[in-house]
């Protein structure tokens, strides 16, 4: 019986921790706050679109990406995998 305690304990403990990890990445606003949240992107490139300098930073062990406004330094649009996305989603596509 104690065993069986102890393995519900560990799963449970498991998923709490990976909770905590797993942040809404609608919380994460600007770059500080990214910062707070990651260590060092896995990738990181500086790009103009419509005139606007962006950086793209990607975090393979989330396999998330998130782009940064540089003049504001906001994020402007973030999104699962590798591929580059953009922060004006209609002029991307046309």
């Amino acid at each position: 019986m104690h065993i069986g305690l102890v393995k519900v304990f560990f799963v449970l403990a498991t998923f709490t921790s990976l909770a905590a990890y797993a942040v809404s990445y609608d919380e994460i606003t600007d770059i500080d706050v990214l910062a707070a949240h990651f260590d060092e992107p896995t990738f990181e490139q500086n790009f103009l679109e419509e005139g606007m300098e962006f950086i793209w930073f990607y975090f393979k062990d989330i396999d998330h990406s998130f782009l940064i406004n540089t003049e504001t330094g906001e994020v402007c649009h973030h999104f699962k995998g590798k591929k580059r996305e953009s922060c004006f989603p209609a002029s991307y596509f046309e």
